[in-house]
């Protein structure tokens, strides 16, 4: 059954209208806008987020505990079994404490005792203060919470890290996404121009043919060609519309929101410029390991998680010393005191070895785990630099590829000043020239990406400020 070129141009308008979400009306939103939205809204980022936040409220409620606390407790109770007497005896105290984390630990209390039901009584009541402290001398250990907050500090600094890794990763991943949108879309109206030279090539082979200047092996060639031209269209229009999908799935935009497509915006060519600043000298790798290893959030976790280890085998072993602290007391009924005390634990049933030797293993495990890091970094960066060896290898063949497209269709339209090849020919070499620009801009992308990677990999920018790159000094 033959397709008439009125049939095939109705059913690729067809394909274009549903092939192509275009919302009338619709927002622009530019990539350095869509970066910042996607910070803002990222899931990933939003949850380290939370956790950055939680450790920040935990610290804040271990200082809030170390301040005075207070307390209030009212005894009233009858002397006798008597309802008609009216006498009875009242109990108060208010008590506050507080520890300080350099080891000084008050104690206050307002305490009152009496019969209230008259006057007379009200006056002979028993009222007074007391005070009393306990400065630790020797060990010199933080108290558990003051410990708690120290490590509380690690983690803070440790969450700090990983948000601001995710999100120089993020940036950097939705760069590539970009670029990958941009090339979708340039291979997606590549299509649309090579579909409408095939219906017109058709339409050309169909008129012919009513002439019988064409024969049926030239129409069915044709109407392939035409085929094969709608494939590519409505393939190329899916991979589009489903990237588009998901990079706007990845930053939380808005699908009101158009994305504008620009290859020349100003966000794109100041990363463009910064990664052509940055020269790498990819042969000293030991010197490039050393950056990564002082850029890595797993290392600097793994060297924090050491140091709190060290600080509770010291604790622990410090524990284990005679405590000598000094002490006061005052009441206000003339009553005060000061003295030394010593306390000294002479048998733990080996309690405190065992303890010990718990640390000294989590602490050897932890050593294991930094030594595997280092491998795991070093394999990454001989990754990160094979990857972008090959990406330079590629650009040069897809640049003399380029170089033949640009030659054919150059040669070709002096062919067709000639008369040596048709209209058609010449329009086939001009859209090859414009795929091999594609590839080849493709492969640059790709080459961006990588050394942007590699780029963080050392820590030789900062993402500062959400959708802000700066240079590190």
């Amino acid at each position: 059954m033959k397709l008439s070129y009125r049939s095939l141009a109705l059913l690729v308008t067809v394909l274009l209208v549903s092939s192509f979400n275009v919302v009338a009306f619709a927002g622009e939103i530019g990539l350095e806008e869509a970066i910042a939205v996607g910070l803002n809204h990222n899931s990933d980022i939003l949850d380290l987020q939370d956790n950055l936040e939680s450790i920040e409220r935990e610290l804040k409620q271990l200082k809030a505990e170390d301040n005075w606390q207070l307390d209030l407790t009212v005894d009233g109770y009858a002397n006798e079994l008597n309802f008609d007497d009216e006498s009875s005896d009242v109990e108060f105290s208010i008590t506050g404490s507080r520890t300080y984390w350099w080891g000084l630990t008050l104690e206050s209390e307002l305490y009152g005792a009496g019969n209230y039901s008259t006057e007379e009584e009200l006056s002979n009541d028993e009222t007074g203060l007391k005070l009393s402290l306990s400065q630790n001398l020797y060990p010199s250990i933080p108290t558990e919470r003051e410990q708690s907050y120290i490590n509380k500090e690690l983690d803070l600094q440790v969450a700090q890290k990983q948000l601001e890794e995710e999100k120089e990763a993020k940036i950097i991943t939705w760069l590539g996404d970009y670029l990958n949108l941009l090339r979708l879309k340039e291979k997606q109206e590549l299509a649309v121009q090579q579909n409408e030279l095939a219906l017109n090539n058709f339409k050309e082979v169909s008129a012919k043919q009513e002439i019988n200047e064409a024969s049926e092996i030239d129409i069915l060639t044709a109407q392939i060609e035409v085929q094969q031209a709608q494939y590519s269209l409505k393939e190329a229009a899916n991979n589009y519309q489903q990237a588009k999908k998901s990079f706007y799935s990845q930053l939380k935009l808005n699908i009101e929101d158009e994305l504008l497509l620009n290859e020349d915006s100003d966000y794109l060519l100041m990363i463009k410029d910064l990664a052509r600043a940055k020269e790498l000298d990819l042969e000293n790798k030991s010197r490039l390991l050393d950056l990564g290893i002082a850029n890595s959030v797993e290392i600097f976790e793994s060297c924090l998680e050491q140091q709190s280890k060290k600080d509770d085998l010291k604790w622990n072993k410090d524990d284990d010393k005679p405590d000598i602290d000094l002490t006061g007391s005052y009441d206000s009924n003339k009553q005060w005191g000061v003295g030394v005390s010593l306390s000294y634990n002479i048998f733990d049933s080996g309690k405190q070895r065992l303890t010990e030797e718990a640390l000294q293993a989590e602490l050897a495990t932890l050593k294991r785990k930094y030594d595997d890091l280092i491998t795991d970094l070093s394999l990454e960066l001989d990754q990160l630099i094979d990857q972008l060896k090959l990406n330079e290898n590629s650009l040069k063949a897809k640049e003399l590829s380029l170089a033949k497209a640009s030659l054919e269709a150059k040669i070709a339209k002096e062919q067709l000043k000639r008369g040596l090849i048709d209209d058609f020919e010449l329009k086939e070499k001009e859209l090859s020239l414009k795929e091999a620009k594609i590839n080849y801009n493709g492969v640059e992308d790709s080459l961006l990406v990588n050394k942007l990677e590699l780029i963080k990999f050392l820590g030789k920018v900062d993402f500062r400020g959400g959708n802000q790159i700066e240079k590190r000094d």
